[in-house]
């Protein structure tokens, strides 16, 4: 209709209503991109959106597990410490029971700390990180990612000494029902057919004897790296919520 209109303007040589006839055409088609635009932008903002929502769950659930797991590394560093001590000194003197327990504590234990990722694995893996529009939360995010893969290989390097070496020696040096009935915890009622035996444990010549007391030392200097690792990747997260929160607040979210 347009068109026609628009033509048999130009025919009669009515050039004002050519030019009025050419800035409807101009004017709606900007207006049409205004519109398309403005729906995209909706759309992103609201991807966005449910991406920081599900991000920050994922967040506050992984400050709890690190928390967590700190404390658990902090009290096998402790346990190590009084282990040391007591081997390192001949008239020191300990409660069997309490000695079987410090063994489970700082030689058996191991620690996971498996934190959730699930929302930035997600934005990586599907090209979508453009869709978060602050540049500072997305550089935390990759350095987070960096400190992860490099605790990831602490913790292996810890577990596989674990495995083939620490693991081994207790197997082998002494009764393991009662490192087994420290280490249980809550699976303790679900497995209440292992208990403790008379003068099971691990006697104080083997807890003195060099082969425990560099065991000792290495599953020291691993506890180390991992507290020292996840006490970064901690505050790294906490920082991640605090750039969440001021994204949230930018995008008109109430916390």
């Amino acid at each position: 209709m347009l068109l026609r209109s628009l033509t048999k303007h130009v025919r009669d040589q009515n050039w004002f209503a050519v030019a009025l006839d050419f800035f409807i055409v101009v004017a709606g088609i900007l207006i049409a991109f205004q519109i398309a635009n403005w729906s995209a932008y909706r759309a992103e903002r609201a991807q966005e959106i449910d991406y920081l929502s599900a991000m920050e769950r994922d967040v506050e659930y992984s400050i709890g597990v690190l928390e967590d797991s700190i404390w658990n590394l902090e009290s096998q560093q402790s346990a190590r410490q009084a282990l040391y001590e007591f081997l390192a000194d001949p008239s020191a003197d300990l409660d069997p029971d309490k000695l079987d327990s410090l063994i489970a504590r700082g030689v058996f234990a191991l620690e996971r700390a498996d934190i959730n990722q699930i929302t930035f694995e997600t934005l990586k893996s599907s090209g979508q990180m453009s869709v978060i529009k602050s540049s500072e939360l997305l550089k935390a995010l990759q350095d987070l990612s960096a400190e992860l893969d490099a605790a990831e290989v602490d913790k292996n390097e810890d577990f596989q000494f674990a495995f083939r070496m620490s693991d081994p020696l207790l197997i082998t040096e002494g009764d393991f029902d009662n490192i087994l009935i420290n280490d249980l915890g809550s699976m303790h009622d679900k497995l209440p057919w292992i208990t403790k035996q008379p003068g099971a444990g691990y006697d104080r010549e083997f807890v003195r004897s060099r082969s425990f007391k560099n065991i000792l030392l290495f599953r020291t200097l691993f506890g180390q790296l991992r507290l020292e690792g996840l006490t970064t990747i901690l505050e790294r997260h906490q920082n991640i919520l605090i750039l969440i929160d001021e994204r949230q607040a930018q995008l008109g979210i109430e916390p």
